[in-house]
């Protein structure tokens, strides 16, 4: 799961599976940054899913990959967030916007700042996670990556 500003700028990262990639969060920010500028220009839209893989499951055994953007605004201070989760299996998108609700709701005062306490946001949120989220987070080993 990573969490970014408009700019591409992280302010959370967390691998749900210990064997996922280490990838540099900055590195995957300014990749977002730019799907979503190329989004808007080319389609007038925010991203919402990337897939991967088939899109139509030929055994139980195939797995579709996908990267899902949920964009989160704060409208005072003009700024967009995007939490992004890396996903492998059968994932609700309800249960994503969940808890990216939840996080948001949670650590938006810090969001608007310029530069926001990142230690202050990953307690709050790594707390979150693991409070309100357990049982989805152990169901859910099929998130992997940030």
């Amino acid at each position: 799961m990573l969490i970014v500003d408009e700019g591409g700028v992280p302010f959370f990262s967390r691998k749900f599976k210990e064997e996922s990639q280490d990838i540099d969060p900055s590195l995957l920010g300014g990749l977002i940054s730019a799907i979503d500028s190329m989004g808007a220009q080319l389609f007038k839209k925010k991203i919402a899913t990337i897939l991967f893989g088939e899109e139509r499951f030929h055994t139980a055994s195939d797995v579709l990959s996908k990267i899902v953007f949920i964009n989160k605004d704060l409208f005072h201070d003009d700024k967009h967030i995007f939490f992004v989760f890396f996903c492998s299996g059968d994932h609700t998108l309800k249960m994503l916007r969940e808890i990216s609700t939840s996080l948001f709701i949670e650590i938006k005062s810090f969001l608007k700042y310029s530069s926001p306490d990142l230690k202050q946001i990953h307690q709050k949120v790594d707390r979150i996670l693991e409070t309100r989220f357990q049982q989805a987070l152990n169901i859910s080993r099929g998130v992997r990556g940030w």
